[in-house]
């Protein structure tokens, strides 16, 4: 198959639903591709074409004259719930736009195929198009094997957080002062802001990494004792995929994350890291793991070993039958 995926950002969405999985589908002989845009000999070659995100009414109608014509197999990737963004997503977006929804509503609608990350989000999906498949988040093989920066001699907690998980912070920062006041040795360690956030306690000990351009760079940056991943109780997150916790195993970094289903898929609660629905479940789960270093370390290490379960590897062929059930049904 020649494969393209039209793309709108290199972030991590990017990085895990297109670079990663159509790079990996050249083991199997696939010619796979990606860009802003499509070039004509690139299009007319095409056997699949993926898309994300497209938007505007010129764009919108090209991909439903492409899903009409049904000469190339047309999918619409999603890995986040677009229909609930408004808690999340700040002003100066696409979505400012109130005819945005609707016109990749139609565009949804009109795929051959819709792929989403987690059974949650299939059943968001299946409201505009009853052919939807779950392929997975995985993470890259080489991730695996990866040596961690060092964290240094302090406990140190992970926290991997953009602009998006501003309402996370907020409802998750009650707990955090718990704790924090409880250990103030603890250090906590933000990737993504590239100062101490705003509004943290001068007494915290803070580090912060700042964002990569590249999700490579990013992945290669995580250190930590634990990393955790708290959600707050919104719709938008419902959707959204566990694939945080799914990084922090991978690198041998043990999980602490908000009890939501997507987290559950991925983490085997007390085995590789700690699933938490209340405030005295997440100051419990990191005091065990402060006081009790052997737990951790026999923690993170079976962590590592449970990651294997969604290497990129080990999920890919899921995509390449998608991809080849899809084309002959066409």
């Amino acid at each position: 198959m020649r494969i393209h995926a039209l793309t709108v950002d290199r972030g991590g969405c990017f990085y895990y639903r297109v670079r990663q999985p159509l790079t990996a589908l050249r083991d199997f002989g696939h010619v796979t591709s990606w860009g802003s845009g499509i070039d004509y000999e690139t299009w007319a070659a095409a056997d699949v074409l993926v898309t994300q995100y497209i938007n505007t009414r010129e764009s919108v109608d090209q991909w439903l004259r492409w899903c009409a014509a049904r000469e190339r197999l047309c999918v619409w990737d999603a890995d986040d719930d677009i229909f609930r963004t408004e808690q999340v997503i700040g002003r100066g977006t696409a979505y400012d736009d109130a005819g945005t929804l609707p016109r990749m509503a139609e565009a949804i609608a009109a795929a051959h195929v819709v792929t989403v990350t987690t059974p949650a989000l299939a059943e968001i999906y299946r409201a505009y198009n009853p052919n939807v498949v779950i392929l997975p988040n995985a993470v890259p093989d080489w991730l695996l094997s990866w040596e961690i920066p060092d964290p240094g001699p302090r406990f140190s907690i992970a926290y991997s957080c953009g602009p998006s998980h501003t309402v996370d912070v907020q409802a998750f920062g009650p707990t955090l002062q718990r704790f924090m006041s409880r250990y103030p040795g603890t250090e906590l360690h933000f990737f993504g802001p590239a100062a101490r956030p705003v509004g943290v306690p001068v007494t915290w000990r803070i580090r912060a990494t700042g964002w990569k351009k590249q999700t490579d760079e990013y992945l290669r940056s995580l250190s930590g004792h634990v990393g955790i991943a708290p959600l707050a109780d919104i719709p938008f997150n419902q959707g959204k995929s566990g694939i945080k916790a799914q990084e922090y195993q991978a690198l041998g970094i043990v999980p602490v994350v908000a009890d939501f289903p997507q987290y559950r898929d991925v983490v085997q609660h007390g085995r590789t890291g700690f699933l938490c629905s209340s405030p005295a479940q997440w100051i419990d789960s990191l005091r065990r793991l402060i006081e009790r270093p052997q737990l951790r370390a026999e923690m993170g290490a079976r962590a590592r070993e449970h990651a294997r379960s969604f290497a990129q590897s080990t999920l890919i062929n899921a995509w390449n039958e998608t991809y080849v059930k899809g084309l002959s049904g066409l």
